[in-house]
């Protein structure tokens, strides 16, 4: 970029994964875009311009997070995401304002330590191009300066993606963006944050420098299965659907974080293909709970009584999603959830392997709760008279079934070629 060489100039580079979610941010992007179109025009009139410019900045800043090889550019493109978050969660000024706030506040911090950590990482190396990173990281000895370079990038990155005990400001900030843009900031800016975990830790460090911060590991571990725990809980008191969808973003974060630091094979197998599989999983999530508040005015879980008489296909689509959620065959959520389960095994942590049994069965009783009512109650006099966009959720429920048909060649074809075990 710029006319200048690597490692001067900033590239662009597409390898296997990366090139997953490219595919990953393109797709959902398409398919929320395609599905909003008639919640926007409601939502914002005469100003659906704002919110379309807002809409490209991010998916440009989210596909610049995905492709970039260079670490301070990578800076650049995560500011850019979150500024647009931002304003598109505040665009229509009641308690998203509030919420984007606090999401302004919690993502500074992030931001400020990202930066804390490369400014140590540049100070050491003299380079901030990833593969010039890992070039000289792996002939240094690991300083201390170094190791704290490392905690201030993972956390602010763990602030980003909403670990928990840094969760606080994402369940408002998806519960109450407007609706439109719920369906494309919960699937996939957490998703990006999280592949961007895994490009600092694997290809910038190496599993070389992180076996020295394996006294590290079970702290993190135990950190992610308490994320599990809390994030199903939490989702399981809620009554809303996009509340419930936004806890459960939580313990989802919880699932990749415990497999990367698994330190093994099938534990970063898992991580990798949960990232994707999931942000599936969340976009078919969220464009439903749009649907349903634009039949019933509101989602409610009280308000979704005769929902698979009024709305079958919608309804469908939910237990497709809550099937991969619970871990259930054939879907992607069954496969990336038993390399998990392995790897949690083979690495002997027990604890994280019962936080992702427990977290199965509490998301069977709240997807209970939702299809109870839908199945057993009849439907209200009176709903909205709007045929919503369905295509867009049919679409991405059966994305999720064939990620688990194919998982095999997606593991083999995207994610194996460049597993670092």
């Amino acid at each position: 970029m710029g006319g200048w060489p690597a490692p001067i100039g900033i590239v662009y580079e597409v390898d296997s994964l990366n090139a997953l979610f490219i595919i990953l941010v393109q797709f959902v992007s398409l398919l929320s875009l395609i599905h909003s179109r008639h919640a926007v025009n409601t939502s914002y009139g005469e100003n659906s311009g704002s919110f379309y410019a807002l809409y490209l900045l991010l998916v440009t800043g989210l596909s610049g997070m995905t492709l970039t090889g260079d670490a301070f550019n990578l800076y650049v493109m995560i500011e850019i995401v979150a500024l647009s978050n931002y304003a598109l969660i505040a665009s229509q000024r009641d308690r998203a304002t509030f919420a984007s706030f606090n999401y302004l506040i919690a993502g500074s911090v992030a931001a400020g330590l990202y930066l804390i950590g490369l400014g140590y990482l540049y100070v050491k190396t003299g380079t901030l191009n990833m593969a010039d990173l890992r070039t000289h990281l792996s002939t240094m000895q690991h300083s201390p300066a170094l190791m704290v370079a490392l905690a201030a990038l993972i956390s602010g990155l763990f602030i980003k993606v909403g670990l928990f005990p840094f969760h606080s400001w994402l369940p408002p900030a998806y519960s109450y963006a407007p609706d439109p843009v719920s369906s494309i900031t919960a699937p996939l800016t957490t998703k990006v944050s999280l592949y961007v975990l895994v490009r600092i830790l694997f290809w910038v460090f190496g599993t070389d420098f992180l076996a020295s911060t394996d006294s590290w590991s079970f702290l993190i571990v135990t950190l992610a299965s308490v994320a599990i725990v809390v994030g199903s809980v939490l989702a399981l008191r809620a009554s809303e659907l996009k509340r419930i969808f936004s806890y459960i973003i939580i313990a989802e974060v919880g699932y990749v974080i415990g497999g990367l630091w698994l330190f093994n094979k099938a534990g970063f197998t898992g991580a990798v293909f949960h990232i994707f599989s999931d942000g599936i999983v969340t976009l078919c999530l969220f464009m439903a709970a749009l649907n349903i508040k634009e039949v019933y005015g509101g989602s409610h879980l009280s308000a979704l009584s005769g929902m698979c008489t009024r709305m079958p296909w919608t309804a469908s689509t939910l237990i497709v999603a809550g099937f991969a959620l619970v871990g259930i065959p054939p879907t992607g959520g069954f496969v990336s959830k038993w390399f998990l389960l392995n790897g949690a095994i083979a690495a002997g942590m027990w604890h994280f392997a019962a936080a992702l049994l427990f977290a199965g069965v509490i998301n069977l009783i709240i997807f209970y709760r939702i299809i109870e009512p839908a199945f057993f109650e009849p439907p209200p006099t009176s709903t909205n008279n709007i045929k919503t966009t369905r295509i867009p959720v049919l679409i991405a429920a059966v994305i999720i079934i064939l990620l688990g048909l194919n998982s095999g060649n997606v593991i083999e074809s995207f994610i194996y070629p460049i597993t670092p075990y």
